[in-house]
């Protein structure tokens, strides 16, 4: 649907939207958490996940270019198999799944950029243009010929923040539990080898970072955990 006008829809479902019911229109599906064998712990279910991710991008039986993202918690053990369920995707679906770390604040404010420029772009320039653009003229001529870039610039920052969709800056936050009060690092071996806990634990502290929390080994062999705001700062001095 090409209206602007109309609202964003969101469905909230259990596994009953993913067998038999086929939503037209589906440009995004958010699972939260990897699917289980009957929701037990420490399975999955890839035939649920195909099922589940189905829904995307389907229009009257065809489809179109859609999303589908797989939220997990690696506090709860669920990264352990999350490789498992890759593996079985790949070899009986022919499906890939890209990991990607969680968007940064900036990332957020860059994405909500590129989408108020697409917007912009397919703006047709019709009646409705011609109006804006003629207002735009004559509230120029009411402004010194020196103002009139800086006050140009300014009206387009102000309709294209408008048109993102945002109500401010996204705050910076810990990446791995989104807690405000911390901040996520991340640390590598020079020489390409694989990390262990305790020793990103000895190198951390060694730079003053006091007593760490859990330590998650990537899958790229680097390692990423939290620190207080204060004391991530103090350890990104010291490195």
């Amino acid at each position: 649907d090409n209206d602007r006008t109309t609202a964003s829809r969101i469905l909230v479902a259990t596994d009953v939207a993913s067998r038999g019911l086929d939503l037209p229109g589906v440009d995004l599906v958010l699972q939260f958490g990897i699917p289980r064998q009957s929701g037990q712990e420490g399975t999955f279910n890839a035939e649920l996940y195909t099922h589940r991710s189905g829904r995307a991008g389907r229009v009257g039986g065809g489809s179109r270019p859609a999303d589908a993202i797989l939220l997990f918690d690696p506090g709860q053990g669920e990264a352990r198999i999350l490789p498992s369920l890759q593996e079985e995707l790949a070899d009986d679906f022919g499906l890939f799944m890209k990991s990607r770390p969680l968007p940064s604040p900036r990332d957020v404010l860059e994405a909500s950029y590129d989408r108020s420029f697409e917007l912009c772009k397919d703006i047709p320039e019709d009646e409705l243009f011609d109006f804006f653009k003629g207002k735009v003229q004559s509230d120029m001529n009411h402004i010194l010929p020196s103002n009139r870039e800086e006050e140009l610039l300014r009206r387009l920052s102000a309709a294209m923040a408008a048109l993102s969709g945002l109500d401010g800056t996204v705050p910076e936050r810990s990446l791995l539990t989104a807690d405000p009060r911390d901040r996520t690092l991340r640390v590598w071996s020079e020489e390409g080898e694989a990390l262990t806990p305790p020793e990103v634990t000895r190198f951390a502290k060694g730079l003053g970072s006091g007593k760490l929390g859990r330590v998650t080994i990537c899958d790229d062999g680097s390692a990423v955990f939290d620190l207080v705001e204060k004391r991530a700062l103090k350890v990104l001095k010291a490195s």
